[in-house]
């Protein structure tokens, strides 16, 4: 192969290692004793389509693929256009409907042609028309003589019946009239929900008849462009990437809606909640950790923990040593430990004229309980910020290994086949992208109110005995990992063929404890019986673009 025009892109091709040697895929740190035995080939030879398949990277060719048999499609412009016409078509095919009718069908029920189908099967189309508002299929539509003259039941004008637009629901109004309650639906955001006007009818507007009555105005272009993008923004299956900027890109899920899709661009995110992507973490506890992070909940427990207000000022104040008798800023002497106010004499154990003892023993208990709740937030907020900045890092990590490669390549040094590093660099942002929120799941499951109906305190204890086990097994590992691609990444790409075998087995232990991790928290929240929270199961190179 000749390395002399390969630039850095070329080189995100770098393939896994293939060949004869074989290491050791044992569970254990020392990643060298025991365990399973598995072969990972070692040659020199470079071929793209195995760095497609083992790297996680996006050629055009997979993202149809490869994609699709991860749950989820990318779609651009052209090709969602094409899946709004192919459902558009099925409907219309098998109810016999015009285009219109169809169209208002599926926005209706939100482009779900399935669930359109089992209504239809089920209550027959009388009732599927009627709940969109749509007139009886099966009654005749009335005799209409195009010749006669017709009274306007908005403008009270008489026009000819030949110039005024027909309806699905057949009822009559001029052109005038239509394009003006069509303009002002449109710029009060109901371009998708355009109703007739006649009293107490409330059919749909056929899409065609609006955009003849609009062509060339701005409304009309903003029409059309909402009834374009239907497809996305009124499918349960469907959403923009919220890439910033956006990239153009549409995700249709074809799989289970609780899943963590990942754009082409890069972007990853929740496709339920919308957020960043947060699994082994619910939705709900994502929302409240959120919530709590940037909201001012554990600013209130601290001030309440360490600090008292002023009775006369109400201002907080923090005692930082001595006796129990403060002085506020505006000259309050007050008690610390009941708050109430004081005179100025006292000795270190003693206020003249002043005892709180009962109350004493009622604010140490709310004091210690803010304490104690503060501490453990801090316990799993620092562990969470810890990895959540370093899988931020992971892909820079990786982006400058590429670019050493390419730096010796376009210097004519042969390079060694890096494959395997940039696997184990893919491998750590994943783990840390699990491993981040997996601090947040156990914030809220253990020690919470959360699931506390679902288990018993021993069920529980146990519960979180495991998850901190196999927590701490793939944190080892992953500490381990980054130890030891940290000892790889030298200016001079020089590895000794001990620390290769190391961390190709390193990589492989990680993708198995997430597994087992993920395992085990499935099991947990199948035993929920209050309520149902899932989780996005874990997919092997989620989350490795640059």
């Amino acid at each position: 192969l000749c390395y002399s025009n390969l630039t850095p892109k070329a080189t995100e091709a770098c393939t896994m290692s293939r060949g004869q040697g074989s290491v050791v895929m044992g569970d254990a740190d020392s990643g060298s004793e025991g365990g399973q035995q598995g072969s990972y080939e070692d040659s020199e030879q470079y071929s793209d389509s195995d760095a497609e398949t083992h790297l996680g990277l996006s050629p055009e060719r997979e993202q149809s693929s490869g994609h699709a048999a991860r749950g989820f499609r990318m779609l651009k412009a052209a090709e969602v256009q094409e899946q709004q016409n192919q459902c558009l078509q099925q409907v219309q095919d098998l109810v016999a409907c015009s285009r219109a009718v169809a169209r208002s069908l599926l926005i209706h029920w939100r482009w779900n042609v399935d669930s359109l189908m089992g209504v239809a099967a089920e209550k027959g189309l009388e009732y599927l028309f009627k709940g969109v508002g749509l007139p009886d299929p099966s009654a005749p539509p009335p005799r209409e003589d195009r010749s006669e003259a017709v009274c306007c039941g908005i403008c009270c004008e008489t026009v000819p019946r030949s110039t005024c637009p027909t309806m699905i629901c057949h009822h009559v109004f001029c052109s005038d009239c239509w394009a003006q309650h069509f303009k002002t639906g449109i710029m009060d955001g109901k371009a998708r929900n355009l109703r007739c006007m006649e009293f107490k009818c409330g059919a749909p507007c056929d899409d065609e008849v609006v955009m003849q009555l609009l062509q060339g105005t701005p409304e009309g272009k903003r029409y059309q462009e909402s009834m374009a993008t239907s497809f996305i923004e009124d499918n349960n299956r469907a959403c923009f990437c919220p890439s910033t900027p956006w990239c153009g890109t549409a995700i249709l899920v074809v799989g289970d809606l609780v899943c963590e899709p990942e754009c082409a661009c890069g972007e990853s995110f929740c496709f339920k909640c919308k957020a960043e992507p947060h699994s082994p973490c619910t939705c709900t506890m994502w929302q409240k950790w959120e919530d709590k992070t940037m909201g001012d909940s554990e600013t209130r427990n601290w001030m309440i923990a360490n600090t008292k207000p002023c009775p006369k000022c109400s201002k907080p104040v923090e005692k930082n040593g001595g006796c129990n008798h403060v002085t506020c800023k505006c000259g309050q002497h007050f008690c610390w430990l009941c708050g109430s106010s004081t005179g100025m004499a006292h000795t270190y154990g003693n206020i003249d004229g002043h005892t709180c003892g009962r109350w004493k023993q009622d604010l140490d208990k709310k004091i210690s309980e803010a304490a104690n709740h503060h501490k453990r937030y801090m316990h799993y907020f620092e562990r969470w910020k810890l990895h959540t900045d370093s899988h931020k890092k992971e892909g820079s990590k990786r982006a400058e290994l590429l670019e050493k490669i390419a730096r010796q390549m376009n210097e004519g040094v042969d390079a060694p086949n890096y494959g395997w590093m940039v696997a184990a660099l893919d491998q750590l942002k994943v783990a840390r992208g699990v491993l981040a929120p997996s601090y947040v799941f156990a914030f809220w499951c253990f020690g919470g109110e959360m699931f506390a109906d679902d288990f018993t305190e021993a069920q529980l204890k146990c519960n979180q005995d495991l998850f901190e086990d196999l927590q701490a097994m793939l944190e080892s590992e992953v500490e381990r990992l980054s130890a030891l691609t940290t000892t790889c990444s030298s200016a001079t790409l020089v590895v000794d063929q001990d620390i290769r075998g190391k961390v190709i087995n390193s990589t492989v232990n990680i993708e198995q404890r997430i597994r087992k991790f993920y395992d085990f928290l499935q099991e947990l929240l199948d035993q929920l019986t209050t309520c149902t929270e899932q989780i996005a199961m874990y997919k092997p190179r989620k989350n490795m673009s640059v």
